[in-house]
């Protein structure tokens, strides 16, 4: 326990208070809950590696079904909101700019639900959390499945960029955001 007092310009009144540390593991695993919190203007990243043997009931089995070769998944991060509000994206890539595909949790949501489709065995899919205007307080379940995927655009894929080659921004018909590359010479980096 700390003490504080007298150097604010209170009336010297001492206050007793405890600080209690809270770990936010950046790892998330298939049947365990994480709890995290976040405020307005920090990012919170977690980061889920499948290697495609189990399910998200934990049974040992082969996603690929009865193919040798391996096959693509999808992962669904499910939130639980207790407070606040935030902004949630997956990637393939840890986000640190908040950027379309994301959804917002507003502070009257309870629950949030992320998908990521196609992912291979062993790809890293992160989600960026954004806090929006209240501090937020939540648990996130993580789960694979292979059935139907209703997360077209909730994940962004962003490709290495090459030399000769410089990302540009863009949109489709239907007004989903898209990624695009053009060649570039080198100096324009």
């Amino acid at each position: 326990a700390g003490v504080s007092g007298g150097g604010g310009g209170g009336g010297g009144e001492r206050i007793r208070f405890r600080v209690v540390p809270l770990t936010i593991h950046r790892d998330v695993h298939l049947g365990h809950s994480q709890h995290g919190e976040l405020c307005p203007l920090e990012w919170v990243h977690h980061r889920f590696i499948h290697d495609g043997s189990s399910d998200s009931s934990g049974h040992r089995r082969s996603l690929a079904g009865s193919s040798s070769e391996a096959s693509t998944f999808n992962v669904k991060f499910h939130f639980w909101k207790y407070l606040g509000d935030f902004y949630g994206m997956v990637s393939d890539h840890p986000p640190f700019k908040l950027m379309a595909p994301y959804k917002y949790a507003r502070p009257d949501d309870h629950e949030l639900v992320l998908e990521f489709c196609d992912v291979s065995p062993g790809e890293e899919v992160w989600v960026g959390l954004y806090g929006g205007v209240e501090c937020a307080v939540y648990d996130m379940d993580v789960y694979v499945h292979t059935g139907e995927c209703h997360g077209g655009h909730d994940g962004r894929r962003l490709g290495t960029i090459q030399t000769g080659r410089k990302l540009l921004g863009g949109s489709t018909e239907d007004g989903s955001s898209a990624d695009a590359y053009a060649a570039t010479e080198t100096e324009e980096f």
